[in-house]
């Protein structure tokens, strides 16, 4: 079988007829570069594995490559002790009829790792130890989700080398679905010398009800240079018709041109906009620590803080009466 991988207890049963052929099929690994079909591009090896495959890098290095996986389950992680390095990376529900699980892990891209969620609603996607790069035509990571999903942003570092944010997920209008967006564990850095929007973005349109975890992640040197709005460390905007709960815990934000965190509640009424901000640093912005922006006429804004250290932000925070 050369370089791909059956599971033996898994190809035993199959043969014995213990088990369905999709469960054992689940175990299949294909190593790249390795026999046909993975001997040629990387791409070709992941349109030829099938949904709940694992597709493994064993060649370090730049892989000259925009790689996609659309449409079905799918690992796609690199060999231990191996750093590769794509051009970028796409993952897509387009055409899928049910759910996918699709995990990137411990893969360097050279410039944006997207992630566009159009397809069946239940899609979890993971992204865990990964590296990008924004630039001034798109974000590091990016999100664009229009059906309910789950998706994870984990342990991976980002770096700004233009306009667009480190990290940014967005449920464009008409979602009117459950996100739950877990950003956790990462490190967003950019340049001061070039204006950057924010190292990490959250913004939902029109959802049925979004729950973020934003926690332990560290940004600094971003922000555009004004005292307020959204721009800073964190933009975090809900609007339309469902509530928002976003939860910051244990994140360190440094060095912002802006503010520190941005929350903008847009929500229509009665729906509630939480907020949760516990446990933070938050230093040497140009603008306040916390921007909290309540839009008249919305949902109410539930604001609980703190044990966070803010110090060096050189306005005041904008709390609403709210206390921090």
């Amino acid at each position: 079988m050369g370089r791909r991988r059956l599971g033996a207890i898994a190809a035993m049963a199959l043969l014995s007829g213990l088990i369905p052929w999709q469960a054992a099929h689940a175990a299949t690994m294909w190593v790249w570069p390795g026999p046909a079909p993975c001997d040629t591009t990387l791409q070709a090896c992941l349109d030829n594995a099938s949904s709940g495959d694992e597709v493994l890098i064993d060649e370090s290095g730049a892989i000259q490559e925009q790689a996609k996986i659309e449409d079905k389950s799918l690992t796609l992680r690199t060999e231990a002790g191996v750093t590769a390095e794509l051009d970028s990376l796409v993952v897509k529900t387009l055409n899928a009829t049910s759910p996918v699980t699709v995990l990137v892990a411990h893969v360097d891209v050279a410039n944006t790792l997207f992630v566009d969620i159009e397809g069946a609603s239940g899609a979890t996607v993971t992204l865990d130890h990964v590296s990008a790069v924004s630039s001034g035509g798109d974000p590091g990571i990016f999100g664009r989700i229009f059906h309910a999903s789950t998706i994870n942003v984990l342990h991976s570092q980002v770096t700004q080398e233009g306009f667009y944010p480190g990290i940014e997920l967005f449920s464009p209008s008409a979602n009117n679905e459950a996100l739950t967006w877990n950003v956790e564990g990462n490190a967003v850095n950019g340049k001061l010398a070039t204006m950057t929007q924010a190292g990490i973005a959250l913004q939902a349109v029109n959802a049925s009800s979004l729950h973020a975890n934003v926690d332990n992640n560290s940004v600094w040197d971003v922000g555009q240079g004004v005292t307020q709005g959204q721009y800073g460390g964190m933009v975090l905007f809900a609007q339309g018709s469902g509530d928002a709960d976003f939860n910051l815990v244990g994140n360190t934000i440094d060095k912002i041109h802006g503010a520190g965190v941005n929350v903008e509640n847009n929500e229509l009424s009665p729906n509630t906009f939480g907020v949760d901000l516990f446990n933070n640093i938050i230093a040497n912005t140009s603008g306040p620590a916390v921007d909290l922006v309540n839009d008249s006429g919305t949902g109410p804004m539930v604001f609980r803080g703190g044990h966070n250290d803010l110090y060096g932000n050189k306005q005041p925070n904008q709390l609403g009466g709210a206390s921090i």
